[in-house]
């Protein structure tokens, strides 16, 4: 982080202090924008400071304008393999730009490149039906294969399953977590954010060494809803996060999804409600990517098919065929097209459907 510009760095040290609020180092930001010695700039207005910060707080400041506190902070980003990225930095994504109250400062361990991706947040409760957890696993496998990387908490129950199921496809997921990336890791969830470190990217507004307080989770929420393309609402009671989570996204104009749920059981209550709201009704991934224009991973596949594939699948858009039929129309031996059919199989494209009989398994474009 040498590279790091003055204001980059005024603002890293401006936000190791978790316990000042936001507008007032946006103050001080202001006012030590462009200062090269800080600490005579702090005791030059000393005056006007004592009018928005506490002597604590004065005192906290001061104690800290010094190379060998920044050098300490940066030194431990590094031991951590924590990336800072400020507001002014080029690598700061620009959906939290949205925000009116936009993070100063994200801490990034992982590839933060992928903050530039297309990004779906998916959000649900710790305690999920079975079903609601094989739902899960179904649309963040196939919105990642389309092409989307999956956003979302790090909690058990939904949030584990679209990190889990993103991981295990060979996608790249994004957890948001509420307190310093250290505590998280240090937690519960620890081995699943380490693997998702390594594989994706795990993002906080919250310094190092920052135990995530209550209140930070509504706050955590609206980077959730704001980073994603669109919201994709699993399950989750009236007094759950996720009701935030659904509010900032509606605030900030994202495409709203909800899958519909059982009358009387409170885990889902959320999504009935939010459907009556305006939040789109889904009950399988292809209805999310219609809205965006993708294709499913199979889709894709299906339009790359060359030469004897090809012949094949058009065979099959008529009906259901005997092999020996396929092999009549294509004057072709058994032999000659069952490793074909073995491995358009294998692609979920077609599906033996009798005794040597074949069948498309979904449909393309006609």
């Amino acid at each position: 982080m040498s590279s790091l510009s003055l204001g980059e760095r005024t603002l890293i040290w401006l936000d190791s202090f978790s316990d000042i609020d936001r507008k007032k180092k946006v103050y001080l930001f202001e006012l030590l924008e462009g200062a090269t010695e800080i600490k005579k700039t702090i005791q030059d207005s000393l005056s006007v400071l004592k009018e928005v910060l506490t002597e604590k707080e004065i005192s906290k400041i001061l104690d800290s304008a010094n190379n060998v506190y920044f050098e300490s902070l940066i030194s431990n980003l590094e031991k951590n393999d924590v990336k800072a990225i400020t507001y002014l930095s080029k690598g700061y994504p620009k959906p939290l730009l949205e925000l009116k109250d936009y993070p100063l400062v994200i801490y990034c361990k992982g590839n933060y490149k992928l903050l530039n991706e297309r990004l779906f947040s998916v959000v649900g409760s710790r305690r999920s039906l079975p079903a609601s957890i094989e739902l899960t696993k179904t649309f963040s496998k196939t919105l990642s294969g389309a092409g989307f990387t999956m956003v979302s908490g790090y909690a058990d129950g939904i949030d584990k399953t679209v990190l889990e199921s993103a991981l295990n496809c060979g996608s790249s997921p994004i957890s948001v977590v509420a307190g310093g990336i250290d505590e998280a890791i240090s937690g519960s969830m620890g081995q699943l954010l380490e693997r998702v470190a390594k594989q994706g990217l795990i993002i906080s507004e919250k310094p190092l060494k920052v135990n995530p307080k209550p209140f930070y989770f509504p706050l955590r929420n609206r980077l959730i809803a704001v980073l994603g393309e669109g919201l994709l609402v699993i399950n989750g009671s009236m007094n759950s996060g996720v009701k935030y989570t659904y509010q900032y996204a509606t605030e900030y104009g994202k495409k709203v999804f909800a899958i519909p749920y059982g009358v009387g059981i409170a885990s889902g209550e959320i999504t009935n409600h939010i459907i009556k709201q305006g939040a789109m009704l889904v009950t399988e991934p292809s209805e999310v990517l219609k809205e965006y224009s993708l294709k499913t991973e199979t889709q894709k596949k299906e339009i790359e098919l060359i030469g004897i594939e090809k012949e094949i699948f058009e065979i099959l858009k008529e009906r259901p065929t005997h092999i020996e039929e396929m092999c009549a129309r294509l004057n072709k031996a058994v032999y000659e097209i069952t490793p074909t059919l073995s491995m358009l199989e294998i692609k979920g494209i077609i599906v033996k459907v009798g005794v040597n009989v074949y069948g498309r398994l979904v449909k393309t474009e006609e």
